[in-house]
């Protein structure tokens, strides 16, 4: 499936209309303020979560299907046209990467955790006061005053009902403009980089961008005289569409009435019949899991020798690692982050030197500017700026220099592997795993001071894990829909500018409802929930994401010795992940039938490829036999079923995530129901 098959040209349509952006400013602000209720006080599935948000999917179904179905159908000339959708859609994927795990999720609690946990632990509060700290960096000032403040009090347990008291935003504007100086610099270096790759990945390369071509499908314009474009108006797509919304909704409703609606089970749960030796090893992504539309449609549309390389590599994976645990050899146990860290360097290593040429001629126009190139140039030079600020913001901080450089290293590391591997394979839900951990714990402990490890964890709890939603990725594939239409220059900065304006937007409607939950309500108010606070993965310091990144690292620096690691040698790991990558790399580039590639190896060391496995193969399988019976005819004409199953997955979810939230807000009671990778 290439852009020419989806699109004609489209140099003419409208694109920056007061409509195209009025409309995508109300969808930004609309997502932007829903998702933090809908993600940590509802518990909902959440609404953004992936590179396929399905909140952002059902807006812009609905917005072709029906709304601008509609209007094709009675005053054709009123209709949004496909650049006018591209303006909408660029827009609302730049801001998926604003409210929730993609900056807002751990930024906001990052600067209030901290005195939660001194009123309770007299250890941490010590450690944590002697780094003397600026008090702007915390919403509760400075830390010297002590940890008890009703900013911290009433940020994790409400304002008390009838006193009178308001969310006090005031206290947040200094440290959000402190930190906003890092993040800023670092969204600007992150959405350069896509403009920066873009041609290299797109035209050079040519990347299949999966998701990509879904978004475009969508927005497709009809042919003359039709209401829906050739995708959405295949039979065979709203089979597939509707078949999948069927499933799922029939699992929804099993959770209200389980006395009366049956469930069509796509999940299985072998754990009990494979607990004898040697099954017991396996994964429990292989014994507990499901289908996943999303990820099955998405495979149908990747190289068959990718899609294989994807499933087969966990397998085998599991393969060794069952062998090794039953004859009880340690080696397989441990350093599959550290392997990850070592292959991912030399996967984006690889991606450089394919387009070093490209690469090059860029960089030598910012001494001697070349007008093909003046984007890219501006691209690049944002760049190098962007890196600078951090060091320099990381450094002021007090940050050694040489950490602080394996702090930005690790941050636009997990970018780039989580945004190249989104557009080779079509993973909607995937994050690299690196980490500065992984580097400063393999090094000597006496060479760091609490400040290093401590920032170095915040940047990773607000760097690397943002990558699930990373602005880097939504970026890019919005730039590549645009593309598709060959936008002129002027156009390309517009639609830039609308991305920024979004982000903005987004940064003020996310923070403004984020706080407005976390002050108004303590805890989810799912009767189903385990949890006693709202977004407990980034609040809760004594076992989540700060325990983690931060606490328990400066813990031990202050005892001064890593934790006991026995015969683990980080850099074996690591310079293992980095030689099997490298000869994967050359075996797939010299000789054209070697079937496995290094991108199967370098994501299915993660949580979400090893969820996601079953299906991949399932949409490897089903195009494979496509192919092998039908040829290339019945594959382009299976096209419409797989999108239908994919924006089926979409539906289905967001459908039920409206009914959840209206129930919800109307406070009746409501059943969390989640059909993809949590």
């Amino acid at each position: 499936m290439t852009r020419s098959d989806l699109l004609a040209d489209d140099t003419t349509a409208r694109w920056f209309t007061a409509r195209s952006v009025i409309i995508g400013s109300i969808g930004v602000a609309g997502l932007c303020g829903l998702v933090p209720f809908n993600d940590y006080v509802v518990e909902n599935t959440f609404m953004i979560g992936c590179f396929l948000p399905p909140a952002l999917m059902l807006f812009m179904l609905v917005l072709v299907a029906v709304v601008n179905g509609a209007l094709y159908r009675r005053a054709p000339k009123r209709a949004l046209s496909r650049g006018e959708l591209t303006v909408i859609l660029a827009m609302m994927l730049a801001a998926c990467a604003i409210p929730s795990q993609g900056l807002l999720r751990t930024l906001i609690p990052s600067m209030v955790w901290q005195f939660r946990l001194g009123q309770t632990d007299a250890r941490w509060w010590h450690t944590f006061t002697s780094l003397k700290l600026p008090g702007w960096m915390f919403a509760a000032g400075d830390p010297v005053h002590g940890p008890r403040n009703p900013i911290v009090d009433h940020f994790y347990d409400r304002i008390p009902p009838g006193s009178g008291a308001g969310v006090p935003f005031a206290a947040w504007v200094r440290p959000l403009l402190g930190w906003g100086i890092f993040f800023v610099a670092s969204f600007a270096t992150l959405i350069s980089l896509a403009v920066l790759v873009l041609p290299q990945w797109a035209k050079n390369e040519r990347l299949l961008f999966p998701i990509a071509q879904v978004e475009l499908a969508l927005i497709e314009s009809p042919a003359p005289g039709k209401a829906l474009n050739q995708i959405i108006g295949s039979r065979l797509f709203w089979a597939g569409l509707l078949t999948v919304v069927f499933l799922h909704s029939l699992t929804a409703l099993a959770a209200y009435f389980p006395a009366t609606v049956p469930v069509i089970p796509i999940k299985w749960n072998l754990t009990n019949e494979m607990g004898n030796q040697p099954w017991v090893w396996l994964s429990g992504y292989i014994k507990n899991n499901r289908i996943f539309f999303i990820f099955l449609g998405m495979a149908f549309f990747i190289q068959a020798k990718m899609g294989f390389s994807l499933w087969f590599a966990f397998l085998f994976q599991q393969a060794l690692l069952l062998i090794a645990r039953t004859y009880q050899s340690p080696v397989m146990d441990r350093g599959a982050e550290e392997q990850h860290l070592g292959a991912g360097s030399v996967y984006i290593l690889s991606a450089i030197w394919i387009g070093r040429h490209y690469f090059a001629a860029v960089a030598k126009s910012i001494f001697k500017p070349d007008p093909k190139l003046r984007l890219q140039r501006t691209a690049m030079i944002v760049i190098i700026v962007g890196i600078a600020i951090m060091l320099t913001w990381l450094s002021v901080m007090g940050v050694h220099l040489l950490l602080a450089m394996a702090i930005v290293y690790v941050l636009l590391l997990g970018h780039a592997i989580t945004t190249r591997i989104a557009a080779e394979t079509g993973l909607p839900y995937y994050r690299s795993m690196v980490t500065t951990a992984q580097i400063y714990r393999a090094l000597p402990i006496h060479w760091f001071f609490p400040r290093d490890i401590y920032f170095a964890g915040l940047v990773d709890g607000n760097g690397p894990y943002q990558a699930r939603e990373s602005v880097f990725c939504f970026s890019l594939h919005a730039l590549w829909v645009a593309d598709a239409s060959n936008p002129s220059a002027q156009r390309q900065r517009r639609l830039l500018t609308a991305m920024a304006w979004a982000l903005l937007l987004g940064c003020f409607v996310g923070i403004i409802s984020s706080l407005e939950c976390y002050y108004h309500y303590s805890q989810p108010i799912s009767p189903q929930t385990a949890h006693t606070m709202i977004n407990s993965w980034a609040l809760d310091a004594q076992n989540n994401q700060p325990a983690n990144n931060v606490v328990k690292p400066m813990d031990m620096v202050s005892k001064g010795s890593w934790d006991s690691r026995g015969t683990f040698n980080p850099w074996q790991h690591m310079l293992a992940g980095a030689a099997i990558t490298v000869l994967l790399q050359t075996l797939s580039m010299r000789y054209a039938a070697w079937p496995l590639l290094p991108v199967g190896y370098v994501a299915s060391q993660t949580y979400y490829v090893q969820q996601a496995s079953i299906s991949i193969f399932l949409g490897w399988l089903a195009k494979v036999l496509v192919l092998r019976f039908g040829g290339t005819r019945m594959y382009m004409a299976a096209r419409p079923l797989f999108i239908g199953l994919i924006l089926g997955e979409c539906t289905a979810v967001g459908i039920w995530l409206v009914i959840n939230l209206l129930l919800a807000m109307g406070g009746y009671d409501y059943r969390i129901t989640s059909f993809l990778p949590t």
